[in-house]
């Protein structure tokens, strides 16, 4: 289920777009407020200002799974087990060894094992830096750069095409809402915030004053 709305909800604005007699005015107008609804729709998922609602942190299995996932702490996991069959090996070829010779082979031991827990190491710091540095709704960032504009009968405004953006807009039974289309209800009852509504008013004004100047 894909995500749709309009800059309609706004009374003052939907009224001063009725009194508008030229179909292109109202199209500018409408367009001119969508391209608001759009650009705050794409700067919340990284400006939490621009959210309509703050966001509730991830879970912690969520974090963990990303954490363990990530590239630095499966290759360091890789090199702590590398190090750990290397450490094995050599203390399985001191078997039957005496004297320096023996020693040696501990001392050798030794050193492989330290590697795999230094490696060891290094990869839970990368699982942490992960966990940290994760923020929702931004693995890949193909949810925010889906925010397209959308042309109608009459109006315009935003729209994402990706089937799970209904989802985190308004939440589900076992997932919250983490909305970040500027505005806030259930789906067909949704209202403007009172920022998205000041931004459209204003961009709307600035384009009818350019229309007036014959830009």
């Amino acid at each position: 289920m894909a995500i749709r709305y309009g800059i309609m909800g706004l009374k003052e604005v939907e009224d001063t777009l009725k009194r508008l007699g030229s179909d292109d005015t109202r199209r500018r107008a409408n367009l001119a407020g969508a391209r608001v609804l759009v650009s705050m729709s794409t700067q919340a998922f990284r400006v939490p200002s621009m959210r309509p609602a703050p966001w509730p942190p991830l879970a912690a299995s969520t974090l963990g799974r990303a954490g363990s996932a990530s590239k630095g702490a499966k290759e360091a996991r890789a090199k702590s087990r590398e190090w750990s069959e290397k450490a094995m090996k050599i203390a399985e070829a001191g078997a039957g060894l005496t004297g320096k010779k023996l020693e040696k082979n501990m001392a050798q031991a030794a050193r492989a094992d330290k590697k795999a827990r230094e490696w060891k190491a290094r990869a839970k710091t990368a699982r942490a830096k992960t966990m940290e540095n994760r923020q929702p709704l931004y693995d890949t960032g193909a949810l925010s750069q889906s925010m397209t504009l959308t042309i109608g009968a009459g109006k315009a405004g935003v729209a994402s095409d990706r089937p799970y953006a209904a989802y985190h807009q308004y939440g589900t039974k076992k997932m919250p809402a983490r909305p970040f289309v500027p505005a806030l209800g259930p789906p067909g009852q949704e209202q403007l915030t009172e920022k998205a509504a000041q931004f459209v008013k204003s961009a709307i004004d600035a384009e009818l004053k350019k229309i007036a100047a014959g830009r």
